[in-house]
């Protein structure tokens, strides 16, 4: 089978997940080519990148500039120069009665540059994050690319997305794709409300290599310093601000706490500047973007798992987190909250805690109890991780994944 990725920025540390299911395809036979915006903010890569050779099997869509008035140059000149190599093509692309804000935010006209010379065949075209099936109709529709177009939908494609843009945002997307892959019940139900077809949209999940960790932890009966890790971007919807107040009303006497927050982001500065001004700056540390085998060890290391997910100013919201079912894999509890998919992973007491979205007394709380009592700790870890390997093992989840795209193959061609 040939499979087309369509991704966003590539490589992202943070989206392990499509990185997942690009090698997990490659294990099982396929031939890949990938489709992304080149990300120039990193040059930490997972090792998988160079394992598998990935950069020679992707192509980058032309850098579309921030500035409005630079991009429209851009656009321009672009139109221009493209124009005698494919007419029909550009012109599509400038089609914003159809396409809407893919084609009026110009996105379009700068996808054309790996298509542009002679159409790509592919069995699927797999997408990620809905914008990209956008991408990918458009594409399709101007005869640049040819395949089973599915799109997977994770979280602000379905929330921020849809309050800025509106309803009809993917209203192309859900008349002409193939196959649409919600990666929780909430969000199956959001999008078949936008008006995906029900019997072609299922629910597939995320998963993690959870064979890849040690399989217990075992109980510390010196509970003198307790880890605490969280894992995630610095953004508002990541809810960190949270759980660094709640750590500053924490009081478990003299156990020594370390927190860990690894990732990167807009907010990094002012959580900084948080963590001072609530005087907690000697227990909390920010490592920044790491690599995947860094990440591994900061989990193996922890006794407790943080991810206090919110819902942003703008709508956005989680899916649910990888990060989330790398920590319970691990063996670790996650303290995390009632937000979006979240309570889909999580089992509250059996698996981790959950609170309600920025309740810091409740949130410092469930720290307490969890710091405070290791053999809880120990069953919460334990119970995570088999739940983990039961339902959101990597392998496994490839499989199914591969099963969807051949009997949609057959379906469609009946």
């Amino acid at each position: 089978m040939k499979i087309a990725f369509i991704v966003g920025k590539f490589p992202a540390l943070s989206e392990t997940f499509i990185l997942n299911q690009i090698t997990g395809m490659i294990d099982l036979g396929h031939e890949v080519e990938i489709f992304g915006d080149i990300n120039n903010k990193t040059n930490i890569f997972h090792p998988e990148i160079q394992n598998y050779n990935l950069l020679n099997k992707t192509f980058f869509f032309q850098k579309m500039p921030n500035n409005w008035l630079i991009r429209f140059i851009k656009a321009f000149y672009l139109t221009v120069s493209l124009f005698p190599k494919n007419p029909r093509a550009v012109l599509k692309s400038l089609n914003i009665k159809k396409y809407g804000r893919v084609a009026s935010s110009m996105r379009l006209i700068f996808a054309l540059k790996p298509f542009i010379q002679e159409p790509r065949d592919y069995d699927i075209v797999h997408c990620h994050f809905g914008g990209n099936g956008m991408r990918a109709i458009f594409l399709r529709d101007a005869g640049l690319i040819s395949g089973k177009l599915v799109t997977v939908f994770h979280g602000a494609d379905v929330t921020a997305a849809v309050k800025i843009y509106g309803p009809n945002v993917y209203d192309q997307l859900l008349k002409k794709g193939d196959l649409f892959l919600p990666i929780s019940d909430n969000w199956r139900h959001e999008i078949v409300k936008l008006g995906a077809p029900s019997k072609y949209t299922i629910v597939h999940r995320m998963g993690v290599d959870s064979l890849e960790v040690s399989s217990t932890k075992s109980i510390k009966n010196d509970v003198d310093q307790i880890r605490l890790v969280s894992i995630c971007r610095l953004t508002e919807k990541k809810g960190i601000e949270y759980s660094l107040k709640a750590l500053a009303l924490l009081n478990v006497g003299n156990i020594d706490i370390h927190y860990d927050i690894i990732g990167d982001g807009p907010l990094r500065n002012e959580l900084v500047l948080l963590s001072r001004e609530l005087g907690i700056d000697d227990k909390v540390k920010f490592h920044g973007a790491i690599n995947k085998l860094e990440v591994q060890k900061f989990l193996s290391h922890a006794d407790i798992s943080v991810q206090p997910s919110v819902t942003a100013s703008d709508g956005d919201q989680e899916g649910i987190p990888v990060s989330i079912m790398e920590a319970m894999a691990n063996s670790l509890p996650v303290i995390s909250t009632m937000h979006s998919g979240i309570p889909e992973l999580i089992t509250d007491g059996e698996t981790g805690i959950l609170v309600p979205e920025r309740e810091i007394t409740e949130l410092s709380d469930a720290m307490s109890k969890l710091i405070t009592q290791p053999e809880l700790r120990t069953q919460m870890g334990q119970k995570a991780r088999l739940f983990i390997l039961n339902n959101y093992n990597i392998e496994t989840l490839n499989r199914q994944l591969e099963s969807h795209f051949n009997r949609l193959i057959q379906d469609k061609s009946a």
